[in-house]
């Protein structure tokens, strides 16, 4: 063996059997572990599916219907004139079905008094033009839906309906608030007719009064 491999053997046993070495093999191998096993957790992270869904997702069935996520600006109703509105509402995600239905109820109520309120400019839309929710269901109601929602790991119920109102509808409306308006002119003239009667009879009583006063004193004078 030359000189120069036996210099290179001696370096190389002692690198093997220095402490330092061992320590710093024993460190490349628990790195080179650490990032096997670093690879196969992440593997197996995006390999596994989450076990539960989000609480707030929500996830609808194949066939629920496009319509019920039809949306309309309220304000472009007075620029509907010669054109049927249309307004779909839809409860929320519920528990029962009947708490999905009493919800969409309350809900539909105040979409038609909203409507009316927009069409009218009176926000108290109950003294302008009251509907029943009978004439709502029969007039107003076009389409029915519903259905089961995943909200979550949870089944939940879900109801839809499709409102439509027609041009000549939303003139009953405007012609219900302008008779109210004028009902009030009318009222409030009579009040004032009134007010200018009783003062007219009122005058004339005092005047009345005032003449046989005077004549009964005149008369008083003579004798």
């Amino acid at each position: 063996m030359s000189g120069s491999m036996k210099q290179s053997s001696y370096w190389l046993i002692l690198l093997v059997l220095s402490p330092s070495s061992t320590m710093l093999a024993d460190n490349l191998v628990g790195l080179a572990s650490s990032k096997v096993f670093a690879e196969q957790t992440a593997d197996n992270h995006s390999a596994t599916p989450l076990s539960v869904a989000p609480l707030d997702h929500v996830e609808y069935p194949s066939d629920r219907p496009a319509w019920v996520d039809q949306t309309i600006d309220i304000d472009q109703l007075i620029d509907a004139d010669d054109r049927t509105a249309t307004i779909v509402v839809v409860s929320g995600p519920s528990d029962t079905m009947d708490q999905s239905l009493e919800e969409l109820l309350v809900m539909q109520r105040a979409a038609v008094n909203a409507v009316i309120a927009q069409v009218t400019g009176h926000q108290d839309a109950d003294s302008v033009f009251v509907l029943s929710d009978e004439e709502i269901d029969r007039d107003l109601v076009t389409r029915r839906y519903d259905g089961e929602v995943l909200q979550g790991d949870t089944p939940r119920y879900e109801h839809a309906v499709e409102l439509q109102f027609s041009p000549k509808l939303r003139r009953a409306m405007i012609a219900a608030k302008d008779n109210i308006e004028v009902r009030h002119r009318l009222n409030a003239i009579g009040v004032m007719t009134l007010g200018g009667f009783l003062t007219l009879i009122g005058s004339s009583a005092l005047i009345g009064f005032t003449l046989r006063r005077n004549s009964r004193e005149g008369v008083s004078q003579e004798i």
